[in-house]
């Protein structure tokens, strides 16, 4: 009998995809960060927002997770705002 693979999952935890009949919406702890149609659109929502075409919806999804693997989690101004208040005070 083959090895049984689990798919590699390329993001933390504290994210998760929620999907319905027009797309899926990638979820940061309780915000939206992505959304991806089933067309293959994907949206990186936050303070630098990033929008393209994809394939499908999987290819959309895998698009999303390497991106934010690769540049980290898209946040806004005022997420930011929070972070570096936060890390100046240690």
């Amino acid at each position: 009998m083959p090895p049984q693979h689990s798919p590699a999952r390329t993001l933390p935890g504290s994210f998760r995809w929620s999907d319905s009949d027009t797309g899926s919406v990638l979820f940061l702890r309780y915000g939206a960060v992505a959304s991806v149609t089933v067309d293959g659109h994907v949206t990186l929502l936050g303070g630098k927002r990033v929008e393209g075409p994809a394939a499908s919806l999987a290819q959309g999804k895998r698009f999303v997770e390497r991106w934010i693997a690769a540049n980290g989690p898209p946040m806004t101004a005022r997420m930011w705002e929070i972070r570096e208040r936060l890390r100046a005070q240690d």
